[in-house]
């Protein structure tokens, strides 16, 4: 530092710096500019000064007390400290210590009061890290990895948070609070996001999650919830992209919900198969409904969703003149297939894997043939798994008289791939069931009205000549035949059918030409089902079919005119199911007969399982032996509950061996172990007999005995009461018709 010494100071001297401007604003710095050093031979500085503000590189702002202006990132500002650290600190009014702008090794940061973190950057440690802090605590961190750790100093995602995360969107605007999770998906079933919920307790497991995956389509997608059991993650239910939630065979607990969905999962009967030798036969070959759109529907549970062998649901391989097959099954490998063959000619559909390794769950599988289309495929629990073409079919030609079986497949009458599991609710339709139609059908819901009744018969009758009436122009010629003599709309018209009932109408022939046919579900003209010859579906809203012409006169000649009720043409459901036989409740009597197959889950003495059948009676000795030769042994029989009534007639060409007393044999149950259960039988007409002389007065009748499934013949007279019916007091044209009401176990 110069010092001046002496008693004299120099009269001239040399300048080194001096301010540039008119000194005298510096008393009213607040509205005035700063005026600039210059050096002593003139060049202008980057210092500016006022009485209260200071710029480097620049005037200062006027509401700034220093102001740095221009120069590089790491030379606007250099502050050195004496050690390690250097700062900046800050007071307030009166001296009060607010906070520390901190500068260490290779951190910068901002201090509070007390010294401790509030916002602190730095690599000291080889890892760049931002942490904010409040009271003494870091609450945030960004590491060096760009992860944002909110109450975690170490997080491990791009946002790992420890607490509670609010989204919030301030009432009043126009929008909502929106969490969106993107992702760039060109094909289906990629997952575009999920939400993960995670056990940090020792097992480190994800325990449930919900994800968004990409459909099929564009602008589709489906979500799916998946939970974990034991550490085995399953999906637990599934919302399609058309809004259908698909419980993936799982239980439904606790639901109070739709009618129908309650209906189906409420304890039905059912029937166990073991796939060894067990099926149910219908003698129906369901031969018309094949050669139409049509489907089969059922009810299932596997014993292995991945069996070691085929296992049928409904099936028919009939190679008995070409191939003629219809089959559903499942595969060992967890597919489901389906196979229609005409003629030789095979198309068959078979899904992706389906069902894992011992999958045991109930799952509603429906196939669906469409003739229109020329294809068939398979629905999985209301989802369709895909179709496959039949181009190759003429539906026409199929012309097996081999009747499918339930639970196996009929080999050209053996016992083939059969299923070891469960069946229930089995129907077979004449007619292509509709997504919608599949849906309500797995929901539970009954059939509906409009396809109850339905059958294979064609109810119209296709005789002109029978019935039709014609309009006022028109005429009948023939029997397939008829005529009209103006062309603004004229025709025939007969009542054929039941309102609210659907129908399939098959139309076919020839016309002149620049005439049009309009085909009307009415005697009056209205309600068209369609234009010119072809194939019709529709639901009744008259009772009458009207063929109306119209835009040229002639004769219209019909070659093909048929008409069938459409629906469920046999309905095998819990209400029919009992042990020999599994009745049709379609009212068209398909029955079929239990083989093998064990009826379970049925209501103890409840009433409420109903069955019907027919038995072959037959007449021998009390021993079981020496049977008589029937010429007639028809009987029937219903069974409800535990109760078992038999009606017959039966008659012989021939006595033969038999001897001694006699007994019927071969009532369809045995009557319960009981001796408190003895039962009649009566006889309301014999013919035939040789009771003998002085017999007047006589009658016959007889009881049930317990735990067999015989009844004894006896006859009764006035004066000596019953004794047994021998086979000597019956000759060989004897006859009977006869009851027996009893219970079985």
């Amino acid at each position: 530092m110069a010092s001046l010494t002496g008693a004299s100071i120099a009269s001239s001297y040399t300048s080194l710096l001096k301010l540039s401007g008119n000194t005298n604003t510096l008393a009213d710095g607040t509205g005035s500019n700063a005026i600039q050093v210059v050096d002593g031979d003139g060049t202008a500085s980057n210092l500016y000064l006022n009485t209260d503000r200071i710029g480097i590189g620049g005037q200062p702002s006027q509401d700034a007390k220093l102001m740095i202006t221009g120069g590089a990132y790491n030379t606007s500002l250099v502050i050195k400290g004496s050690g390690t650290n250097s700062g900046i600190v800050f007071y307030d009014s009166d001296g009060t210590h607010d906070g520390t702008i901190l500068a260490m090794n290779s951190a910068i940061g901002f201090l509070d009061a007390g010294g401790d973190e509030m916002i602190m950057a730095d690599d000291a440690s080889g890892s760049e890290q931002i942490r904010f802090g409040i009271t003494g605590t870091t609450r945030m961190k960004i590491d060096s990895s760009g992860n944002i750790g909110i109450g975690t100093v170490s997080p491990s995602a791009k946002i790992h948070s420890t607490g509670t995360i609010l989204i919030d969107q301030s009432a009043g605007t126009s929008n909502s609070a929106v969490l969106r999770l993107e992702a760039d998906r060109g094909s289906a079933d990629q997952d575009s996001g999920e939400i993960r919920f995670y056990n940090q307790g020792g097992s480190d497991h994800d325990y449930a999650r919900i994800i968004g995956t990409r459909g099929g389509a564009d602008n589709s997608g489906y979500l799916s919830f998946k939970t974990s059991e034991a550490g085995t993650e399953g999906t637990a239910l599934k919302i399609t992209s058309t809004q259908d939630s698909d419980f993936q065979s799982n239980y439904i607990v606790n639901e109070q919900g739709r009618q129908n969905h309650v209906a189906n999962t409420m304890s039905s009967p059912y029937y166990q198969f073991d796939g060894v030798d067990d099926k149910i036969a219908s003698a129906e070959t369901f031969q018309t409904t094949f050669r139409n759109s049509f489907s089969i529907s059922a009810l299932v549970r596997f014993e292995d969703g991945q069996p070691s062998a085929k296992q049928t649901i409904f099936g028919l391989y009939d190679g008995t003149s070409g191939i003629e097959a219809v089959q559903l099954l499942l595969l060992t490998d967890g597919t489901l297939r389906f196979i229609f063959t005409i003629d030789s000619n095979s198309a068959t559909f078979t899904s992706s894997a389906v069902f894992g390794d011992g999958d045991t769950g109930w799952n509603h599988i429906v196939a669906v043939a469409d003739e229109s289309s020329d294809t068939i495929g398979v629905y999985l629990n209301g989802n369709s798994l895909g179709t496959t073409s039949t181009s190759s079919h003429v539906w026409t030609d199929y012309t097996s008289s081999q009747p499918p079986w339930i639970g196996a497949r009929n080999l050209n009458g053996g016992w083939n791939e059969g299923m070891q599991g469960s069946i229930q609710n089995l129907k077979v339709w004449n007619r292509y069931l509709s997504a919608t139609e599949v849906k309500d059908d797995y929901s539970g819901a009954s059939v509906p009205f409009k396809y109850k009744g339905a059958n294979q018969t064609n109810i119209s009758s296709f005789d002109f000549t029978s019935g039709w009436s014609a309009s006022s122009g028109a005429s009948v010629v023939d029997s397939n035949s008829f005529s009209v003599s103006a062309s603004n709309g004229q025709g025939i018209y007969k009542a054929l059918l039941t309102v609210g009932k659907s129908y399939r109408l098959v139309l076919a022939g020839t016309m002149p030409g620049g005439m049009s046919m309009s085909v009307r579900n009415s005697a009056g003209g209205a309600n068209e089902i369609g234009s010119g010859f072809g194939t019709y579906e529709f639901t009744a809203t008259d009772t009458s079919i009207y063929l109306r012409v119209s835009g040229a006169t002639g004769q219209i000649d019909v070659s093909a005119f048929t008409i069938v009720p459409i629906g469920a043409v046999a309905e095998f459901d819990g209400s029919g199911a009992g042990e020999k036989v599994w009745g049709d409740k379609s009212g068209n009597d398909l029955h079929g007969t239990v083989d093998g197959a064990t009826l379970e889950n049925t209501p103890y003495d409840s009433g409420t399982e109903y069955e019907e059948g027919t038995a072959t009676i037959v007449i021998k000795q009390t021993n079981g032996s020496n049977p008589m030769t029937m010429s007639s042994s028809s009987a029937t029989y219903t069974k409800i509950g535990r109760k078992v009534t038999v009606n017959g007639y039966i008659a012989t060409s021939s006595i033969g061996s038999c001897s001694g007393a006699i007994m019927l044999t071969g009532l369809p149950y045995s009557l319960i172990n009981n001796n408190n259960a003895y039962t009649s039988v009566n006889v309301g007409y014999a013919g035939g007999l040789a009771l003998g002389s002085g017999t007047e007065g006589q009658s016959i009748g007889g009881y049930g005995l317990i735990n067999s499934s015989n009844a004894y013949l006896h006859v009764w007279d006035g004066t000596d009461g019953t004794s047994a019916l021998t086979a000597d007091k019956w000759s060989d044209d004897g006859n009977i018709m006869f009851s027996i009401t009893y219970f079985t176990a």
